[in-house]
């Protein structure tokens, strides 16, 4: 009998969707908070420095990490496409703009506006497949 491995998802935070106001308001409060007490003479840096340093170095990611779980959203990288580009979002703007535009002037079938998003479609077909 073969045992299916249970592999747990792997997140991505999406910067572009979150408010990074908030993010930079609650960082900032996580990382005021943090009390850093290194006491690293110049004459001296040993391991107890590098100890120090290793844990504020620590808290900082972490209050970061914690900023980000609780104001920017996440989502499954599988969920994203690996070849979408800010170029590829410009056409299906266009082609959705242009289709539009010919429901809304009674879908002509010989005339400028059908081909303009006939070229649309196409182009953004081409990209994206």
């Amino acid at each position: 009998m073969f045992c299916s491995q249970v592999t747990k998802p792997v997140y991505q935070f999406r910067w572009d969707k979150g408010d990074l106001s908030q993010f930079y308001y609650h960082s900032d409060d996580l990382l005021s908070r943090i009390k850093g007490h290194i006491f690293c003479a110049n004459d001296s840096i040993g391991d107890a420095c590098y100890l120090d340093i290793n844990v504020y170095y620590c808290e900082i990611v972490h209050c970061l990490i914690e900023a980000c779980k609780s104001t920017i959203p996440r989502i499954t990288v599988s969920a994203l496409k690996h070849y979408w580009s800010p170029a590829l979002d410009n056409l299906k703007q266009q082609s959705l703009l242009t289709h539009t535009i010919w429901k809304l002037s009674q879908c002509p079938r010989h005339d400028d506006c059908f081909l303009l998003t006939k070229d649309a479609k196409y182009k953004y077909k081409l990209v994206s497949s």
